[in-house]
């Protein structure tokens, strides 16, 4: 770590702890003094929830049971790191019989008195390299470990907030970070397959991906309490989340040195359980900022745009962009326009008339690109999924390398731990928005891929064939029924409504007066063209449909996971040409 004042390297430990938390501490409240100053429009706020029936001090705390919290003591992992308080996980979960029944006392005491210990409010924060340069603050991310027992109290907080957010349809519909059945697959195979769908009636669709700096820590705590209040949590709630998010303090832990406290003034806690949900309330109302397509994945924001005429479309995101930066900054959170990036989606025809984009905004004309990468994914710009399935084969391949410079200290059952941990998921990944877009030499590839991988886990030699039997010995689905599995999967999250509602509305059922005694379980399959034939929307429905009743009527998830599973694992032909490197 480098001294400002001499530009010399320091190695003292306690130094780079200090500087590092001054760092941590001082950068958000530093981006925000760089906005422009617009007043917060708190009426704007109450109107946009009265729009959506929500009714003020609807929500209040209920007094927590001994047996609720001996349940969440017995669930703890104990794999969790210990926090300033040096009580660690496994003595709290080991104790839970003795402790359930003073610490609910304290956490309805805490309740009922609108006080959160501040015990409870020390992080100890470890920085975490990224890249660049290791002698710059910036280049690190900090990790906050917080005292095991206030994970507690959050908990029985979060469950229930969570639980009035979600009856009441609070939360944005298309918002798909930190809730549960909410995922990246949902968000990337919904907003992609609109994408297609467009294609098809021979759109183009501009995108602009939104880069927030340091979003989480620059949250400012009167606007969040204003926000709680917006969504109906009483005073007595509010005043609650006041005591949690103020005189919050941390210190960084450098090679086992402490630096001094400092406080934090704005942001929602890191490492917490309530933190997240905090800052989905806060940009919970960021959609009355823009009348086109807005997708949330926390703050992984992206604008959608369709149309016929490009210039109408980049008019019509340079304006979108405008009224988004201005909520922005009205709600003290920093854009990055340098890193705001946007792209054309089209067909292949359509795209070599025009490929780019020309979004301004603020005087600034954003990067237009040819893919971009959104929630861990590459989407090309005619949505082919090629950047996808050659990135899966490169970085299976690669692991694989490494795997096999180890391959004498593991045996059969730690590869295919390992395998099915670090490359199937290869695989898997997105898979639905993209893997039926791919041609044959791709989905090639990755079926050799993976037959690479089944012969590293049996410890077959390079060019050994493969067949049915080999591919049960590690219970493996080859690629192509695997990514079926899976879609599989999400649409019996569908059919039992357990998925988002933005999945369950989009895929229709048959209409109950047209249901015969096939299609009582099935859903109505669209006709559709090129791109359409490609969507989740089309190919899920068609893999649903064929599936036998018995399966499709299971009780449960991990009933139907396995009997989908045989069901498929039967009907796996795999033809030699196919599994042959």
């Amino acid at each position: 770590m480098k001294d400002e004042d001499t530009n010399e390297i320091v190695f003292d430990s306690v130094i780079v702890a200090s500087k590092f938390n001054n760092f941590f501490c001082n950068i958000a409240s530093k981006l925000v003094e760089k906005l422009p100053k617009r007043e917060f429009e708190e009426k704007q706020l109450l109107d946009f929830y009265q729009q959506k029936n929500v009714m003020s001090n609807s929500f209040s705390f209920t007094v927590v049971s001994e047996d609720e919290v001996f349940k969440l003591l017995s669930s703890l992992n104990t794999a969790k790191s210990t926090g300033c308080d040096n009580i660690s996980a496994r003595f709290v979960k080991e104790g839970a019989v003795v402790l359930c029944t003073p610490l609910s006392y304290i956490i309805n005491l805490s309740l009922t008195k609108a006080i959160v210990p501040s015990d409870f409010k020390m992080a100890r924060v470890v920085p975490l390299f990224k890249k660049g340069s290791r002698s710059c603050e910036g280049n690190y991310r900090p990790v906050s470990i917080l005292p095991v027992i206030s994970k507690i109290f959050e908990k029985v907080v979060y469950k229930q907030f969570y639980k009035y957010l979600s009856d009441n349809d609070v939360i944005y519909k298309f918002q798909s970070g930190f809730r549960s059945s909410f995922s990246t697959d949902t968000a990337l195979t919904y907003m992609c397959d609109k994408i297609r769908f467009d294609m098809d009636k021979g759109l183009y669709t501009g995108l602009v991906l939104l880069d927030l700096q340091k979003a989480f820590d620059t949250v400012d705590h009167q606007i969040l309490l204003k926000k709680l209040s917006a969504v109906g949590a009483n005073n007595f709630v509010v005043n609650w989340f006041s005591s949690y998010i103020s005189e919050r303090q941390q210190v960084v832990q450098v090679n086992g040195s402490l630096s001094t406290p400092m406080s934090t003034s704005c942001g929602v806690p890191q490492g917490s359980i309530l933190g997240p949900l905090l800052f989905l309330i806060y940009v919970n109302d960021m959609s009355k900022a823009t009348s086109c397509d807005l997708y949330l994945y926390a703050d992984d924001s992206a604008l959608l745009v369709s149309g016929c005429n490009v210039n109408e479309i980049e008019e019509k995101l340079s304006l979108e962009l405008e009224n988004v930066k201005m909520w922005l900054e009205e709600n003290k959170l920093s854009l990055h326009l340098g890193k705001t990036e946007s792209i054309l989606f089209g067909s292949k025809k359509k795209l070599k008339k025009v490929s780019t984009l020309d979004v301004k905004c603020n005087g600034v004309t954003l990067v237009s690109k040819s893919n971009v990468k959104y929630l861990g994914a590459t989407l090309d710009q005619d949505l082919g999924g090629t950047s996808m399935g050659l990135s899966a084969v490169k970085k299976i391949n690669s692991g694989l390398k490494f795997l096999y410079r180890k391959a004498e200290f593991l045996k059969s059952k730690e590869r295919k731990l390992i395998c099915t941990a670090l490359l199937q998921s290869k695989f898997d990944y997105g898979c639905n928005m993209w893997f039926r877009c791919v041609g044959k030499s791709i989905r090639d590839k990755l079926q050799t891929a993976q037959n690479k991988i089944i012969r590293y886990i049996l410890d077959y030699e390079y060019r050994q064939h493969l067949d049915c039997r080999d591919f049960k010995k590690v219970n493996f689905l080859n690629v192509q029924n695997r990514i079926d599995y899976l879609s599989l999967n999400m649409m019996y999250k569908i059919f039992n409504n357990t998925a988002p509602s933005y999945m369950s509305d989009y895929i229709p059922r048959f209409a109950q007066s047209h249901c015969t005694r096939n299609s009582v379980n099935s859903f109505e399959i669209l006709h559709v063209k090129t791109h359409g034939s490609r969507s989740f929307k089309f190919n899920g429905v068609k893999l649903w449909n064929s599936l036998p009743n018995y399966i499709k009527c299971a009780e449960n998830k991990d009933t139907f996971k396995y009997k989908c599973k045989q069901y498929l694992t039967k009907k796996m032909v795999i033809k030699e040409n196919a599994i042959y490197v």
